[in-house]
């Protein structure tokens, strides 16, 4: 599969906002909505950008399926990676990863860290542990004023389970 990251600017609004909504229940446990508009992703990537995070869409086969952000170093900190809830469970989502962890590998990176929440059902731990990744620690993020119940999470650049 051939994956493209292309800088996602204040025209992508419309665009990110679709793949956030398209995934309400993430959005309820994460920000306690099930929605947001363009207002809040311009805000969201003028933000991160301030924080030294790059926002990125993900690109396969002309379409914008997923949305990342992540601050780069020798860890790099992966805030967000999200897909088309349509897109969700046919595999896209580890080959997604394993494209972005070569990304990574390829600027320098030697581990990556993620902080997952897991105070809901259908939360994503068990995707993240098959890519490779440990648990840490508990912690209590708070994003936008809402927080939640998450873990710290961390890999090794090339090490597999």
């Amino acid at each position: 599969m051939r994956f493209e990251l292309r800088s996602t600017t204040a025209e992508d609004a419309a665009t990110v906002e679709r793949l956030y909504n398209s995934n309400p229940e993430f959005l309820y446990h994460h920000l306690d909505r099930d929605s947001i508009d363009a207002a809040f992703v311009e805000n969201e990537i003028r933000s991160m950008r301030a924080m030294g995070f790059e926002s990125r869409l993900i690109v396969f086969d002309h379409q914008e399926i997923g949305s990342v952000e992540y601050k780069m170093g020798e860890q790099v900190y992966l805030s967000i990676l999200l897909l088309d809830k349509a897109k969700q469970r046919r595999g896209l989502g580890q080959a997604v990863y394993q494209f972005l962890e070569q990304e990574f590998a390829l600027l320098g990176a030697s581990s990556i860290r993620i902080d997952v929440a897991f105070d809901y059902e259908e939360n994503p731990i068990g995707f993240w542990q098959r890519q490779g990744f440990e648990i840490i620690e508990k912690i209590v993020p708070n994003w936008c004023g809402k927080t939640f119940q998450a873990y710290k999470m961390e890999k090794k650049i090339g090490e597999q389970r």
